[in-house]
């Protein structure tokens, strides 16, 4: 699965960032670097969700340009089964090794709802995506 294999059906512009949705069920989310993620960034990309379609389900391929902050209450928000409902897998790409290792802490402490890795190369997170989309 590649971006340029897949029409593109929305994209959106807030300023934490870009998130472009697929055809394919593949989303890109693109997070600023210094962007502050809270609770009513993510409510909103749900909503866009939940517009798109009650049965269909999204393979997120998360990536940031540098550091940004998370809330407390987003980072549990987006490890719930409620929020995650068209949400099939995520993969998180960084080239930091600290924040791989935040990352790494997360999903231990919040287990996320859906299958959820970090990579530090994108490829090797478009092929785990590609991989559970094929199932």
């Amino acid at each position: 699965m590649t971006t340029s294999e897949s029409k593109i059906i929305k994209t959106i512009e807030a300023d934490e960032g870009t998130t472009k949705i697929y055809e394919s069920g593949l989303l890109e989310s693109f997070i600023n670097e210094g962007a502050y993620i809270d609770v009513p960034y993510l409510l909103e990309g749900k909503k866009l969700l939940d517009e798109l379609g009650s049965d269909r389900k999204f393979y997120v391929l998360s990536e940031s340009s540098g550091f940004y902050r998370i809330s407390k209450e987003a980072r549990e928000l987006s490890a719930s089964k409620e929020y995650s409902a068209h949400i099939a897998a995520v993969a998180v790409i960084t080239k930091h090794i600290s924040i791989k290792l935040v990352f790494d802490l997360y999903l231990k402490i919040d287990k996320p709802a859906v299958p959820t890795k970090a990579f530090t190369d994108r490829e090797a997170g478009l092929k785990w995506l590609d991989e559970r989309m094929s199932k």
